[in-house]
């Protein structure tokens, strides 16, 4: 998969999963850095990251 092509649903949905741990015990910098970089990857909104189960 190159840069410029978008992610699959079922590519998106493994790496959200594998940063999901990350982001639950990340502090507050750490979660905006990790949600900025989740952003670039997956081309998803913030917002929408958010919602696809990343707990707060």
């Amino acid at each position: 998969m190159s840069p410029e092509e978008p992610m699959s649903i079922d590519e998106r949905r493994k790496y959200l999963h594998k940063m999901q741990s990350l982001y639950r015990y990340a502090d507050r910098t750490q979660r905006s850095a990790l949600l900025s970089d989740m952003e670039q990857v997956t081309g998803l909104h913030r917002k929408s990251l958010i919602r696809c189960g990343l707990p707060s």
